[in-house]
């Protein structure tokens, strides 16, 4: 169980937009990364943080065009990380909430959203913002998953 956030961008004239490859690497690679596979990534960051990464392509594609981040356990390390990913690459990030908004580094991307999207577009200028806009919906998640546990521990009866 993880509290999730998706990378990806989006492009008018392109439906399944591929974010740069190459840029997403550099980021991630100054961390101590460990690539489970060809799509799941662990990455453990300076601050002894940790979050796994599963990138994504269309069915029969080798399209980079998905990096979701499942994340366990916040920091303002993964936050940064977070950041610095969507700066790099100029895609938006999407936190699974309930109120969840698109949140883009790049305001260029509010020109490509689908004309049907409807998560309220947001600006986000610094890895502090991208805290602000994650607490809330990370606090959600954290509630729901003890919940869950504490359900799980108690003693049937």
């Amino acid at each position: 169980m993880s509290f999730d956030v998706f990378l990806l961008k989006f492009a008018k004239d392109d439906p399944v937009c591929e974010l740069p490859r190459d840029a997403f690497h550099e980021v991630i690679r100054r961390h101590d990364v460990r690539r489970r596979d060809e799509h799941f990534y662990d990455i453990r960051l300076q601050d002894g943080s940790f979050v796994e990464v599963q990138t994504g392509s269309p069915p029969n594609s080798n399209r980079f065009t998905t990096a979701i981040f499942m994340i366990r356990g916040m920091s303002e390390s993964i936050v940064r990380l977070l950041f610095e990913c969507a700066q790099a690459t100029g895609g938006v990030l999407i936190p699974t909430a309930d109120t969840s908004p698109c949140i883009m580094v790049d305001i260029r991307q509010r020109d490509h959203l689908p004309s049907d999207f409807t998560l309220p577009p947001v600006e986000c200028r610094s890895a502090e913002e991208l805290a602000r806009l994650l607490r809330d919906g990370y606090q959600e998640w954290s509630r729901f998953r003890d919940q869950i546990v504490r359900d799980h521990d108690r003693p049937a009866g």
